[in-house]
């Protein structure tokens, strides 16, 4: 059997300070993941800066979505093939079939100028998404999870002892201190993410608006292939498809249902609310100016008889006066 390429490590060392690659990568993620999405909403789609805000602050939410959703999918497949309950891992698929859901929610009731673009918004965010992913996926590669099936090929690499890889396929001409060659099926998913995001930041505005749709279709179809060259342990399902493959299936699924619903071809009557939604936006409450706080609480005063006519002419001239002043001021300063 081929060597394999040299043993991958799994950390960055500085004297005593260690870095994790796979927390490095994901770092990197994260942060890939804010840039592009600022790029695209504030210099690309023109978001204002209290949508940008918006969408910052309902993103904490929908990271630990994210998380449970992944964590929670896992432990169902690792449950049905130990028999009884037991937590995994987690697993990026189930992550995004609870992401998606929650984000339009949060999307519909506490960001305006999303209400009725719900999936507009989502598909904004979904370059970002990918280009994070991406860079998780290489943190696996690193980190030693995620692993391929066992190959001959020159493109196969091998994990030290104590990795999952070499726990599941220890080299015993080795003495098990490394694994055998396996196929980097994460560095496979990271360039089709690579690719697919590309694609998604090129392309035209009116077709960029269903990049949650493209999302759907494309990976769930890639990954549903991936699955084949997968060599690690992701749970069971209790039939002949993996989790993963069953979990492509269902985002597949919910991209055409997502699809139907939008052209009002499936369930007419959310196209017609999405119209009325975009057509009667949520308007922001607005702080009013304090001189006219003043001239209505001026105003209220009169009209409940706590003032005379004089004094309500005497202070409204005073309010006038002052407006004019501050005017007069602000011209000059501005010269």
């Amino acid at each position: 059997m081929n060597s394999g390429i040299s043993i991958i490590p799994n950390a960055i060392q500085f004297g005593n300070f260690v870095i994790p690659f796979y927390g490095l990568f994901v770092f990197v993620g994260i942060v890939a993941f804010a840039l592009t999405s600022f790029f695209i909403l504030k210099h690309r789609e023109h978001v204002s800066n209290e949508t940008l805000i918006r969408l910052t602050l309902i993103s904490v939410p929908a990271l630990i979505a994210l998380y449970v959703s992944a964590l929670l999918f896992d432990s169902i497949f690792h449950s049905i093939e130990e028999g009884s309950f037991h937590f995994g891992g987690i697993t990026w698929l189930g992550g995004v079939l609870g992401l998606f859901p929650v984000l339009w929610v949060l999307i519909h009731f506490f960001v305006p100028a999303g209400r009725g673009k719900e999936f507009e918004f989502i598909s904004y965010l979904l370059p970002g998404i990918v280009i994070g992913h991406a860079f998780g996926r290489v943190g696996c590669f690193f980190g030693g999870c995620c692993y391929g099936a066992v190959t001959d090929l020159p493109i196969g690499v091998r994990y030290p002892f104590g990795s999952a890889a070499a726990t599941r396929y220890p080299d015993m001409n080795l003495e098990g201190l490394a694994s055998l060659p396996v196929l980097p099926t994460q560095l496979f998913e990271a360039g089709f993410d690579g690719i697919l995001a590309i694609i998604m930041l090129v392309l035209p505005k009116k077709t960029r608006v269903y990049d949650f749709e493209i999302y759907g279709f494309a990976y769930s179809v890639w990954r549903f292939i991936l699955e084949f060259f997968r060599g690690d342990d992701r749970g069971a399902t209790g039939v002949v498809i993996s989790p993963s493959q069953m979990m492509s299936i269902l985002l597949f699924l919910a991209a055409i249902f997502t699809l139907l619903m939008r052209k009002g071809i499936w369930i007419p009557g959310y196209k017609k609310r999405s119209e009325y939604w975009k057509a009667n936006p949520i308007k922001p409450k607005v702080r009013k100016d304090n001189q006219v706080a003043a001239f209505e609480q001026l105003e209220e005063l009169k009209a409940k008889g706590l003032i005379s006519e004089e004094e309500y002419n005497e202070k409204r001239k005073q309010l006038i006066d002052n407006i004019g002043n501050g005017g007069n001021k602000n011209a000059t300063e501005n010269k």
